[in-house]
């Protein structure tokens, strides 16, 4: 694997180091894993370009990550030229399902343990009943109060995101959501208060997530049909990360 660029990318304000490593091939799972795991003080992710976008990554989507690079960019001090030249059509469907799949992960770190555990081996529909159910603001979290709230400011950054979108608005920074959803601020800056606008922002996530006609087949594919991009299968088995496009 040859390194042949990198970029910081992501909110200006951070915690986290976000760092993309272009490379001339993906290597393995396993190197991958090896690679991104190297250096504690950056979150790492490698992709692959290819005529002027990226065509493959370890992390997320080729889709997302190619349009954030491309947005957030400017907003750090880069060492190497971009390389990405232009904007791709979102996958709207599939950044969905990531994030239902990714808020479902957040519920492992409540008394919803072990039905989270069970609904992300279930069905797409298990998955959306969960959410739907869940109210956020009568959770009972299992971790201290400052870990609560990164895992709150992270629904809040997915939710956002995912309803953005969905009115063909792209966000990836905290400033940006919060520019477009005034209600999700205190959350994305981690400051305790009643999770009332949380709670409604997650109702109009599962309001877009049953506006798809969804067909549930086996335990990990589910055949969607959406205005976008018409009907396919999904497979709903794959990195904790991702959700993984099954070809028809």
């Amino acid at each position: 694997m040859e390194i042949i660029a990198r970029y910081i990318h992501g909110s200006q304000d951070s915690i986290d180091r976000d760092v993309l490593y272009i490379v001339d091939r993906l290597p393995s799972f396993g190197g991958c894993v090896d690679f991104c795991v190297a250096d504690k003080s950056e979150n790492r992710n490698v992709a692959v370009i290819c005529d002027g976008v990226i065509s493959d990554c370890f992390k997320g989507f080729p889709d997302e990550l190619n349009n954030s690079i491309l947005a957030t960019y400017p907003l750090h001090e880069q060492s190497d030229s971009l390389l990405i030249t232009r904007a791709v059509r979102r996958d709207k469907v599939l950044k969905y399902l990531s994030v239902l799949r990714k808020f479902v992960m957040e519920l492992r770190h409540t008394t919803f343990k072990k039905r989270a555990r069970a609904v992300l081996k279930s069905t797409l529909s298990d998955r959306i009943e969960l959410a739907r159910e869940i109210d956020l603001r009568e959770l009972e979290w299992t971790i201290p109060a400052p870990e609560q709230l990164e895992r709150v400011k992270s629904i809040a950054f997915q939710l956002g995101q995912a309803i953005a979108l969905s009115q063909n608005i792209e966000v990836y920074t905290k400033r940006s959501i919060f520019e477009q959803l005034p209600s999700l601020r205190p959350y994305l800056e981690r400051r305790p208060c009643s999770l009332d606008a949380l709670e409604s922002a997650k109702v109009d996530f599962i309001s877009i997530l049953q506006s798809l006609n969804i067909r549930d087949y086996g335990q990990n594919t589910a055949l969607i049909t959406d205005e976008d991009s018409g009907e396919r299968y999904i497979s709903l088995h794959g990195k904790e990360h991702d959700v993984q496009r099954q070809e028809t």
